[in-house]
Parts: C-alpha cells; sequence; structure tokens
C-alpha cells in the first residue's frame, strides 16, 4: 500500500487506506502536548477530518509505502521520523481495540492475523462434550 502524505491530507485519508489493506488493525493519530513522547488517551486527535498540518509541528510530504512485512515499531517511527506525526497501531481484540505497545515487534500482518485468531468465537461445550469429559476421569 502506498500512501501519499502532504499537509492537506485528512486523518480520515490515511485511516480507511490502511484499515481497507489490514482490517483488524486501525491506526489512531495523536499530538505530544507535554512533548514526552508518552501519549494519552488526552492526546488522541478525535476530528478525522482534521489535515496533517493540523496535527504537526514539523516533517515534511512524501511517499510511504507500506506492506505486510513493515513492523509496528517501524510504521510508528517512520511516521515521526518522516512525516512528524505521531501514530499508534491497534489491534481488534473481539469487540474492543488493544495498543499494540506489547507486540511492537510484530509484522502488520502477523498483528492482522492475531486480531483474526482473537475474533473467532468459542463455541460452548454442550452437555453430551461434559459427559464425556466426565468418562476420561
Amino acid at each position: 500500500m502506498i500512501l501519499h502524505i502532504t499537509k492537506q491530507t485528512k486523518i480520515n485519508q490515511i485511516q480507511e487506506n490502511f484499515s481497507t489493506r489490514f482490517p483488524n488493525l486501525k491506526l489512531e493519530f495523536f499530538i505530544d502536548k507535554n512533548k514526552d513522547e508518552q501519549l494519552t488517551a488526552n492526546e488522541q486527535v478525535k476530528d478525522p477530518s482534521k489535515s496533517i498540518q493540523e496535527i504537526r509541528e514539523n516533517g515534511k510530504d512524501g511517499v510511504y509505502d507500506i506492506d505486510g512485512l513493515t513492523t509496528v515499531a517501524e510504521l510508528e517511527k517512520n511516521f515521526l521520523d518522516i512525516f512528524g506525526i505521531y501514530v499508534q497501531v491497534f489491534r481488534k481484540s473481539g469487540d474492543i481495540w488493544l495498543m499494540t505497545t506489547t507486540t511492537d515487534y510484530l509484522t502488520l500482518s502477523e498483528q492482522n492475523n492475531l486480531a483474526t485468531q482473537q475474533s473467532k468465537k468459542i463455541i460452548p461445550e454442550g452437555p453430551g462434550d461434559a459427559a464425556d469429559r466426565n468418562d476420561l476421569e
């Protein structure tokens, strides 16, 4: 997936392209108000119709080629280093979205596949299954 990011690019355009390629992941944008690189919910950009120029202080326009082999850590670092934008990848887990901070070493494809596995419904055992298990004891 190739992203063309300019100061006029809207956050929601980037998010839509990213989610189309990785349907179980989402990209959230932040403004590091405290300049401490500790991104919090209060620093999350709530209005995805904002343009890139509205959320960054520095950085440049450019093209970024993202593929499934890109790790989360690489993606987040490159967005900051190249475009001056703080982003975080979130992975779907059932009905909630988890920030991937502890699994940033995984590739985007691995994260997307992990979300698919976590979203599969576990079928509860029926009465016959429990009785069969008792026979084994």
